[in-house]
């Protein structure tokens, strides 16, 4: 979907509303693990830790899932 750029910054706005929200993201083959959200990227990627020790990762908002 084509969005324009009001669009996309109403919804950086919004997604920021999750950051340090405990998420669970499904990965291939419908695997998954929990996280923390730690910023937002763009309207639809998220940086997420999987802990305290580890490296934050981009993910796509449509594999996030509220615990």
């Amino acid at each position: 979907m084509i969005r324009s750029d009001e669009e996309k910054k109403k919804m950086v706005d919004i997604n920021k509303k999750m950051v340090d929200k405990v998420v669970k993201i499904v990965d291939l083959n419908d695997s998954y693990w929990v996280g923390k959200i730690m910023d937002v990227i763009d309207h639809e990627t998220f940086s997420i830790r999987k802990n305290k020790n580890s490296d934050p990762k981009d993910v796509n908002i449509f594999n996030v899932r509220s615990m």
